[in-house]
């Protein structure tokens, strides 16, 4: 027989033995049988060991016939070793290490797992913790892509918990704890004497200890643990503890999921035990078959006196050999072992041997919710809960998980920008420093489900779309084919846009059916330009009639083509009639000189002003008319428009694009004769005669 077994390790012993001639049992009927192991040793108390047969061999016969066989002995927890599964602890409340051991002994947090409650029951185990209620809270714990085993296995050592085996009546019973107070009594007696070998005559002296040695080695002095806590950014979580005063070096870790300096503090002295327990151990030999990892020994009888102490047994190698026939013989014969030891009063922890699963890449996701998908579920701090397809946890809808943030391209204190991810949406997440337990939302993804608001139908469009159908579009379309030989151009249009039952505080287009009005907000400051790649400033607005054919156009700088045309001056054109207003316009007013507005003809054109009116040139002057040109001045009334003809004025009429006078309208009164009797009757005189004077050049 060949036995090892070790503080936060899982016992395996080998087993060699002989059956009856000419029969095999069956292997497969009896692997994952539970068994006992009995160690007897002559003159010392028997040592049983409980488990499962792990697995079985038959070897060829003996030169004597008798059939061979090998047996594996494992404890019960070894059985976890074969359920490798995926889920999130956590999701519904926040959970501790502790919590996470407790539920995945027990099968609390597992409905998927294959496991009858019978073979629960037969389990056995026990925590025993200083102060459960100190272990940190935290809240997305993640089993990726690991064994059940394993997966305690990390989380107990990352924690500074180990376990050991305990014999209970006819099984094993696993405990789990965190400090050297909770180890066990060496059963049939603590004290075990040294007795070299040949001490007791030619064979070793049963139960006693026949060599012991120590080794040291050195440490760091210091570790030193780095973290980042969201939720308190400014918090700083650089902690340090002690390993050894005449230790060299420094034992840096980033990303040990303290949340507090005072939970960094606690850490930070299980990373320096963990150390310092490796600092120095004693290894030897003695024939005590009950010695086994988790229990408290005292060494008596050695020369040097301050070794007979107390010690924590840490490993323990068995060995027994007995003739069997057709077995070459050993120099030895009986029981022996090899041990490992550390002094009582350091705090055992246990290495961290077990490997932290990571996630490289991105994992996708849905956006979890409890209600009927109407609204976005975000907590106070714009997170989300995610449901992931890994999870095999099965939990309810809206507690898929902890609430997780959403990277976001812009942010900041008291800006950003954010858009709310609806239930169902397809997201894919990453991991920070590619820890399963530190997720983040990247972005929505399309599906067929959700589709993308772009796609081959308008691949020209660069769209902004609300689940209301409010949104905003920018379009271009791209012509000519470039290179040496051809010419581009380009086109775009920036619509906003809503479905007709929105109550939008403005109309719902800009260049669509409606007239988007730019209250002062939306205006552009000073200065300000509205820019394309090629720096021409310009505004275009288009309103489109019947089939999104275009009916008015408005164009303010227009760049030229990239064949060197110049560039288009401001524009505005209109198929129908157009007036250009300015003035106050009164509802209630009777007179066009109040504002009224008033009506050209179908295709006519209209500049009006209720002042001064003046249009001026640095250059020539061209007034192109296919009919009559008419200037008219003089005061009109509200039923007299200008273009009616009424009132003073000169008419023109264009022949072969000349223009000539026609006719000239009576625009001065003639004017009146003083009246008499008057006070200055010379001056009147005169100021008729200079008045008839202007009427007759009128008339000329």
């Amino acid at each position: 027989m060949d036995g090892t077994e070790a503080l936060s390790s899982l016992y395996s012993f080998d087993i060699d033995c002989l059956g009856q001639n000419g029969r095999a049992l069956d292997s497969l009927a009896l692997v994952g049988q539970r068994a006992t192991l009995r160690i007897t040793v002559e003159g010392a108390q028997p040592r049983s060991v409980h488990g499962i047969i792990d697995a079985m061999e038959i070897e060829p016969p003996s030169i004597f016939g008798d059939a061979r066989y090998r047996f594996r002995l494992v404890p019960w927890l070894a059985r976890l070793e074969l359920s490798r599964s995926n889920q999130i602890h956590g999701t519904a409340d926040a959970v501790s290490v502790p919590d996470v051991i407790e539920a995945e002994l027990s099968g609390a947090l597992r409905p998927t797992a294959q496991v009858s409650d019978t073979d629960f029951r037969r389990f056995e185990h026990e925590l025993r913790l200083r102060d459960r209620d100190a272990y940190p809270k935290r809240d997305h714990v993640s089993q990726y892509e690991e064994t059940d085993f394993a997966f305690i296995s990390r989380l107990a050592e990352h924690a500074g918990i180990f376990y050991f085996f305990e014999n209970n009546g006819d099984r094993e019973s696993v405990v789990f704890a965190d400090d050297n107070l909770f180890a066990t009594p060496l059963e049939g007696g603590t004290e075990l004497q040294w007795k070299p070998w040949g001490s007791g005559g030619r064979e070793a002296a049963p139960d006693t200890i026949q060599a012991i040695r120590q080794r040291s080695k050195r440490v760091p002095q210091k570790v030193w643990l780095q973290d980042h806590n969201y939720r308190l950014p400014h918090i700083p979580l650089l902690v340090e503890a002690e390993v050894d005063s005449r230790g060299r070096g420094n034992w840096v870790e980033y990303g040990a999921h303290h949340r507090t300096p005072e939970e960094g503090n606690a850490l930070a002295r299980i990373r320096a035990q963990e150390l310092r327990c490796h600092q120095s151990r004693w290894n030897g030999n003695s024939t005590v078959a009950r010695l086994a990892p988790g229990r408290v020994i005292r060494l008596g009888g050695h020369p040097y006196t301050s070794w007979n102490q107390d010690y924590l047994v840490v490993r323990v190698r068995h060995e027994v050999w007995v003739p069997m026939p057709g077995v070459p013989e050993s120099d030895w014969v009986g029981y022996r072992n090899s041990f490992e030891l550390i002094d009582r009063d350091v705090p055992f922890r246990p290495a961290r041997v077990t490997p932290v699963p990571r996630m490289d890449g991105l994992l996708n996701g849905r956006i979890d919710g409890a209600g009927d998908g109407s609204k976005a579920e975000i907590d106070d701090q714009g997170r989300y809960r995610v449901k992931v397809p890994f999870d095999l946890g099965g939990s309810p809808d809206g507690k898929a998980s902890q609430w997780i943030r959403m990277s976001s391209p812009f942010g900041g204190d008291g800006d950003g920008m954010h858009f709310p991810l609806f239930p169902d949406t397809e997201v894919v997440i990453g991991c920070v420093n590619g820890d399963p337990d530190r997720p983040v939302i990247l972005g929505a993804v399309p599906n067929p489900r959700n589709k993308s608001v772009v796609t081959e139908e308008n691949s020209s469009h660069n769209r902004l779309v609300s689940r209301a159908g409010m949104g905003f579009e920018m379009s271009v379309n791209m012509g000519g084919t470039g290179g040496g030989g051809g010419s581009n151009s380009a086109t775009g249009a920036l619509n906003a846009y809503g479905p007709p039952s929105a109550n939008l505080a403005t109309p719902a287009a800009m260049g669509g059916a409606a007239a988007t009005v730019l209250a002062s907000p939306s205006a552009l400051a000073a200065g300000k330009d509205i820019n394309d790649a090629d720096n021409f400033a310009r505004v275009y607005v288009q309103r489109g009639g019947a089939a999104k054919a275009i009916t008015d156009e408005l164009r303010l700088g227009v760049p030229p083509t990239v064949s060197g045309d110049t560039a288009e001056p401001a524009s505005l054109k209109t198929p129908g009639s157009f007036a250009w207003k300015a003035g106050t316009y009164n509802a209630n007013a009777t007179k066009v000189t109040d504002g009224k507005p008033f009506a050209t003809d179908a295709n006519g054109a209209m500049i009006y002003t209720s002042g001064h009116g003046l249009v001026r040139a640095d250059g020539p002057v061209g007034v192109t008319s296919g009919g009559i040109l008419r200037m008219t001045s003089g005061v009109t009334t509200a039923t007299d428009a200008p273009a009616s003809g009424k009132g003073g004025g000169a008419e023109f009429t264009s022949v072969n694009g000349d223009i000539q006078l026609v006719a000239v309208k009576e625009a001065v009164a003639v004017p009146e004769e003083p009246t008499q009797p008057t006070t200055q009757p010379d001056l009147a005189w005169r100021n008729y005669d200079v008045a008839m004077k202007n009427y007759q050049s009128a008339l000329t």
